[in-house]
């Protein structure tokens, strides 16, 4: 990342590459974080609160058909990662340009954070629906796993 410039001294990084590594960096915790969690449940650890929770405490039909439409949102989250490399340049162009415009920034930043919203919209979405279409006893046996893992955990 540092090269020596012809004076022998050697040359720091720019301040917008920093920020825009920081960022990417940021990003890929967040998907690591989902990932994690994703694989945390899919291994039946019960940990924390959360959608995992409320998944498990699912009846098991309702579990499969969601766990289906989540996979329908595989492809989102490819093109979210491909996007991730395009953000961090239109970021590092937004803070090298002269004059600085705030707005131009504000706007790159975006572009990191906006898909991934869209996509947890899409999950509640899906998940709401999924709940809508139970019956009364199915959505009593969720109820009850809810409380179950409640009891379990001590909450």
């Amino acid at each position: 990342m540092s090269e020596t410039d012809d004076t022998g001294g050697v040359r720091r990084a720019p301040t917008w590459m920093k920020i825009a590594l920081g960022l990417s960096l940021l990003a890929n915790v967040a998907v690591l974080g989902v990932v994690g969690g994703a694989a945390q449940h899919w291994h039946g650890k019960d940990r924390g609160p959360g959608i995992w929770r409320l998944l498990r405490a699912m009846p098991d039909a309702q579990q499969s058909a969601f766990r289906e439409e989540m996979r329908d949102l595989r492809g989102d989250w490819r093109a979210y990662r491909r996007g991730q490399r395009e953000a961090v340049e239109s970021l590092a162009v937004a803070l090298a340009a002269e004059p600085y415009a705030p707005a131009a920034v504000e706007a790159a930043v975006d572009r990191f954070t906006t898909p991934l919203g869209g996509m947890l919209g899409e999950a509640r979405t899906k998940f709401l629906a999924q709940v809508a279409g139970m019956t009364p006893a199915e959505r009593l046996e969720f109820a009850e796993g809810l409380r179950r893992s409640r009891d379990r955990r001590g909450d």
